[in-house]
């Protein structure tokens, strides 16, 4: 997106992307811009309360329905792993380029459970597409209470199923 804090990537062919939710509502929409200076109208579909991610659907400047995703735009390769300790892994954050990550022990005591708890050094901000070496996307990251996570695309595809079948025209 636009702003330096601000990282969306399309996740379907049919519109949907992902991203930070820092600063956005439901239903607002925002305009992202890529590196090859191409932009795309998006509506905020919900923001994850929890993790502070927002999912996003392209719409049509002029008539505001959704459209499919830009030919120009093509989503990552999404791949449903699971990650174990001490693997390496990278983040895409539009402030920091990529920057290298390991999976951290997980405490049993998490509350996050279902997230991967990870060592990020020398960065401040975990917010971006999480990638394996062949640069799959294997989840986004996020920061809760000071720690860093990566939420797996299996979770990812969980809401992104939902939002399909509930999404419908304003």
């Amino acid at each position: 997106m636009s702003s330096a804090d601000k990282l969306v990537i399309p996740l379907t062919s049919t519109g949907f992307f992902i991203g930070s939710g820092t600063g956005l509502l439901p239903n607002e929409e925002t305009e992202a811009r890529f590196t090859d200076g191409s932009t795309v109208l998006l509506r905020v579909l919900e923001v994850d309360s929890s993790t502070g991610i927002a999912w996003l659907h392209s719409v049509d400047s002029s008539t505001h329905r959704f459209v499919n995703l830009a030919q120009n735009l093509t989503p990552p390769s999404t791949v449903l792993s699971e990650m174990r300790q001490g693997q390496r892994l990278f983040i895409a954050s539009p402030s920091e380029g990529m920057s290298d990550a390991r999976i951290a022990i997980s405490s049993a005591h998490s509350a996050h459970h279902n997230l991967w708890p990870i060592d990020f050094f020398m960065h401040d901000h975990c917010r971006g597409a999480a990638l394996n070496s062949l640069q799959q996307l294997i989840g986004w990251c996020v920061e809760l209470n000071g720690a860093h996570w990566v939420v797996p695309t299996r979770q990812l595809v969980d809401v992104l199923h939902r939002l399909e079948s509930n999404v419908g025209q304003p």
